[in-house]
């Protein structure tokens, strides 16, 4: 009798432990998974071709506060795409705030740390996603895709401190114009003395003293800038309104007829010149007419000449 109340006080304490582990490993198993088994959730999908490292279990934050998890991965085709589909459970508490105009992103905890989800919060006048509904997906940042780009943004950092030291080392040695700036005294004694002309030059403006100082202190300048605006302005006003010489060439549209009908009739001449079988024509196009109009003009210019030098051949003055 005794044996057997030993043994059944052994399998209730066995029992005990039994239940306790169970409850301590169902225990752990929600805190490691971050689940929300006592309070009610609703499911949303999300599909992308590569979940950068992103496991099941882990957090999914709505505008960065921890609303869910990731509930479950699997491989899948969509819209002829293979890909991952992506679980996920939402605390049905913050469906409303989860919009058609929502957006989510994989997102890292710290530089190295774990994926989570991130999900944008949508606007309250919109319609809530349905459960099981596809949230868009917004390009996540990931250190593996951009490792070329660090690598290429290291070397060309690499390359500037690398002319940064030659340069520094050609200064520090007394090379190039910065090199003896800073290493030859004279040059520091120029500069000095550059300063102090300067510094005078500034003291002399200040007293009012020289062309400079009366240029930037008299308000005659001024004035005489003023005067001549306002009569270019009065010119201008003289021209817009068509008084004067100026303002008829301007404004007037007499001369611009005037030339467009001197165009017209030089045109016309020029045409009738070309076509017809005028003199004009023929002094225009012809190169023989040319030539004996050029002969006969050389033909007088002798004759006058000669008349002028022995007019006792063409004229005879006779009395009786």
């Amino acid at each position: 009798m005794e044996e057997k109340q030993i043994t059944w006080a052994n399998l209730k304490v066995g029992i005990v432990i039994l239940i306790g582990l169970v409850i301590f490993v169902f225990i752990i198993s929600i805190v490691g998974t971050e689940q929300n088994v006592f309070t009610p959730t609703y499911s949303l999908k999300l599909f992308m071709p590569n979940v950068h490292g992103l496991v099941s279990g882990g957090m999914v934050s709505l505008g960065g506060l921890k609303v869910g998890y990731v509930k479950e991965l699997q491989f899948t085709t969509k819209d002829g795409v293979n890909g991952i589909e992506i679980r996920i459970s939402i605390l049905t508490k913050h469906r409303s705030s989860i919009t058609t105009s929502s957006v989510a992103q994989i997102k890292t905890i710290g530089l190295l740390g774990d994926k989570y989800i991130d999900i944008t919060i949508g606007n309250q006048s919109e319609q809530p996603l349905a459960e099981y509904s596809f949230i868009p997906l917004k390009e996540s940042f990931d250190i593996e895709d951009a490792g070329p780009e660090f690598k290429a943004a290291i070397s060309n950092f690499t390359d500037l401190l690398r002319d940064a030291k030659k340069i520094t080392s050609s200064v520090a040695s007394g090379e190039g114009s910065v090199g003896r700036l800073v290493k030859d005294p004279s040059i520091a004694h120029e500069m000095e003395r550059f300063l102090r002309s300067l510094n005078g030059l500034m003291t002399a403006v200040e007293e009012k003293k020289g062309s400079v100082g009366k240029l930037v202190y008299d308000d005659s300048l001024s004035r005489n800038i003023s005067v001549v605006a306002s009569n270019l302005k009065n010119v201008t006003d003289q021209i817009s309104r068509g008084k004067g010489t100026m303002g008829k060439l301007i404004m007037d549209d007499l001369l611009y007829n005037n030339l467009s009908s001197f165009s017209a009739r030089a045109d016309s001449l020029m045409s009738k010149a070309s076509n017809d079988s005028s003199n004009v024509s023929r002094l225009i196009s012809d190169g023989n007419f040319y030539n004996q109009l050029l002969k006969l003009m050389r033909d007088l210019n002798i004759l006058l000449i000669d008349l002028k030098e022995h007019p006792e051949r063409y004229v005879r003055v006779s009395v009786f």
